[in-house]
């Protein structure tokens, strides 16, 4: 039952506070429809036993879009449980928000095309094939070739992010590998680690199937985005390892390096979209920061958890867990 509703309320949900007060909302009610999706979800009544926050989309005539937070309010004396529910209008926000990832993707998709033109053009002059080059030329060349590679990537992060905000990063599940995966992985950063001369070991589980459904895809790019973060902030004759066990149901990989490390404050926002530690801005300044926003949503798209210990100037250990049973898991990957 309606007991109380402030004007805002009334505002938002279009109704009349007289006709609410005293009213029993029935689930889809036709009457109060608006109200009606606030206090049930699903079919079924908000009865939280501590506050939750959820968002809806109504439309009054236009479209709005709505953060409930619901309450319980509990009482002594027999009187039970009663609930408020505080509505805050992001209509706005959204919009801004939205607005923004739209220009930053048409943004991204404008600058790739002559990008890619200049690297083969750069690539072209390198190798010799408009005469030869003088020492010098080859290595302001090369300078730029390098830069432009980082803005390609940067772009191409940029691109993957937008297709996640829209909803359109489909996951596609089946039978693979873990264990093979991770090997093949560790044997591309070779290379990297013997040029940077870092020490790059592999751990391997337990003799047995390594065997369960996830997108491969999805989770190689978030392992490459732990491996390409170590061997980065890692300086040289440093170590990186990364090792997989499987435990109770998980599939556990861990990646440890004698890197940077990252600080307690900036461990709170380390998943945080575009965030980067000033640490690792001064040792690698073109970063995009995209790298474990977009892991941290691969691995709780697959049900997963990861989690970072680390300590400033003494390296960081960044472990992923995935559920062994992946096939109840959404096929797109809309963010959060």
């Amino acid at each position: 039952m309606i007991e109380k509703i402030n004007r805002e309320a009334e505002l938002l949900l279009v109704v009349g506070r007289d006709a609410v007060l005293g009213e029993v909302i029935s689930i889809n009610d036709a009457k109060f429809p608006h109200l009606s999706r606030v206090i049930y979800d699903d079919d079924s009544k908000i009865s939280p036993l501590e506050a939750m926050t959820r968002e809806l989309t109504i439309f009054v005539p236009t479209e709005r879009c709505l953060q409930i937070t619901t309450v319980p309010l509990r009482f002594s004396g027999g009187e039970g449980m009663r609930y408020i529910a505080l509505i805050r209008d992001t209509t706005r926000e959204k919009m801004v928000a939205r607005s923004k990832d739209e220009f930053v993707a048409v943004a991204a998709h404008q600058m790739r095309t002559p990008l890619s033109i200049m690297k083969w053009a750069l690539n072209g002059i390198i190798e010799g094939n408009y005469g030869a080059l003088l020492l010098e030329q080859r290595d302001i060349l090369k300078d730029a070739f390098e830069t432009n590679e980082k803005t390609i990537s940067l772009i191409n992060d940029l691109l993957m992010l937008a297709r996640m905000e829209d909803g359109k990063f489909d996951y596609t599940f089946s039978s693979h590998d873990l264990s093979s995966m991770v090997v093949d992985i560790v044997k591309r950063y070779s290379f990297f680690a013997k040029g940077k001369e870092i020490t790059l070991t592999y751990s391997k589980p337990e003799a047995g199937s390594s065997l369960f459904m996830f997108d491969s895809t999805k989770i190689e790019l978030a392992i490459h985005i732990l491996l390409d973060n170590a061997m980065t902030y890692t300086p040289k004759h440093g170590s990186v390892s990364i090792s997989l066990r499987f435990e109770k149901g998980w599939a556990i990989i861990s990646v440890k390096d004698s890197g940077i490390g990252i600080s307690e404050e900036d461990k709170a926002r380390l998943f945080g979209k575009f965030f980067r530690a000033k640490n690792a801005i001064s040792v690698s300044p073109n970063g995009s920061g995209i790298g474990l926003f977009l892991a941290k949503n691969i691995v709780e798209k697959h049900k997963g958890n990861i989690v970072v210990e680390s300590k400033l100037k003494e390296g960081s250990i960044v472990t992923i867990r995935l559920p062994l049973e992946g096939l109840a898991i959404p096929k797109k990957g809309k963010m959060k």
